[in-house]
């Protein structure tokens, strides 16, 4: 039996992700504690930098294609990965996580606070479908990153962290973030149409 290799299978690799994931709930909660200020932050002051604001919404609007709800959701979920592996690999890079999270949850308070001022509360009914499954995995992604930039001081193996960073990636958040993109790619494309 010495020498033997055993055998890996997805199974083991999705528990491999799973404790890996356990194991970053600090840097995750960190990671939430982030977005959720945020999220206050661009909620009480939705007119901070108004004009890039408005800029940033026109570009995204304007790239978003809008032919057929398959290339909707494509788009948004190749946009929604980008993201997420932005901030979880560039982890190294302690800022990343934590300007991904700060944009993101500020972003979302002038949002939901524009949206809320204008449409009431219904408002929140089309940005909950999506962002039930968008925003864990922003989150689990940065806290991730986080882990990965914590895990260097902590004298943990950058390679090792990075592989198991991928599993958690390819397992936990690469499902959410279709599942959003499918949700917020219907929904964007017949309220546009």
């Amino acid at each position: 039996m010495k020498g033997k290799k055993r055998k890996t299978t997805a199974g083991s690799l999705f528990t491999e992700a799973k404790e890996f994931l356990a194991s970053s709930s600090r840097e995750i909660i960190f990671a939430l504690l982030i977005m959720l200020a945020f999220i206050f932050i661009g909620y009480m002051f939705p007119d901070f930098l108004l004009n890039e604001q408005a800029k940033l919404f026109e570009n995204i609007v304007k790239s978003i294609p809008t032919d057929n709800p398959i290339s909707t959701i494509l788009f948004i979920i190749q946009n929604n990965l980008r993201a997420s592996a932005i901030g979880m690999f560039l982890g190294v890079l302690v800022f990343v996580p934590f300007l991904v999270l700060a944009m993101n949850g500020f972003v979302i308070g002038a949002v939901v606070n524009r949206a809320i001022e204008t449409l009431g509360l219904t408002a929140m009914l089309r940005l909950f479908p999506h962002g039930i499954f968008e925003l864990p995995a922003i989150i689990i992604s940065d806290g991730i990153g986080i882990r990965i930039a914590l895990g260097i001081f902590r004298k943990e193996s950058l390679g090792a962290n990075y592989r198991k960073a991928l599993l958690v990636f390819v397992f936990i958040v690469l499902p959410l973030l279709v599942i959003a993109g499918i949700i917020e790619g219907i929904l964007y494309y017949f309220m546009r149409t």
